[in-house]
């Protein structure tokens, strides 16, 4: 979280481009800002965790198999490399990443075998029970 100074600072620069726009920033007290935020940062920090379940294969899977398996479950190959799924506002709610960490790109899936992947549920995108069952 950002400190005092940090909050000033970054209150004169966007006064600086306000009144470059011929425009006023109102800056409220940033001590009351950061008593009030506080406890909310922290429990943010407690809150934001990441459940992650590896999955190992004993013979491997082969890339193209893997990706058919995950794109029938509805989820997809995203730009990051990882596979994502999403709900219907669009919003990642699951990702699957590879067990060493490098990314899924279409050649690689195309062409290698993987010993595993794993599937990563981040628990503040995660919705209760029933509604998981129903979207996969």
């Amino acid at each position: 979280m950002a400190d005092e100074r940090e909050l000033q600072l970054f209150g004169q620069q966007v006064d600086m481009l306000a009144q470059s726009m011929d425009g006023e920033a109102v800056v409220d007290d940033i001590g009351a800002f950061l008593a009030n935020a506080r406890p909310l940062d922290e429990l943010c920090a407690q809150v934001d965790q990441t459940i992650a379940i590896h999955l190992v294969s004993r013979i491997g899977i082969l890339g193209a198999e893997l990706r058919s398996a995950l794109e029938e479950a509805g989820f997809q190959l995203l730009e990051e490399g990882v596979f994502g799924f999403a709900d219907t506002g669009g919003d990642i709610k699951y990702t699957i990443v590879t067990l060493d960490g490098s990314r899924f790109t279409s050649s690689l899936l195309a062409s290698q075998p993987y010993k595993g992947f794993s599937m990563l549920f981040d628990i503040t995108r995660v919705p209760p029970g029933e509604a998981i069952s129903t979207n996969l």
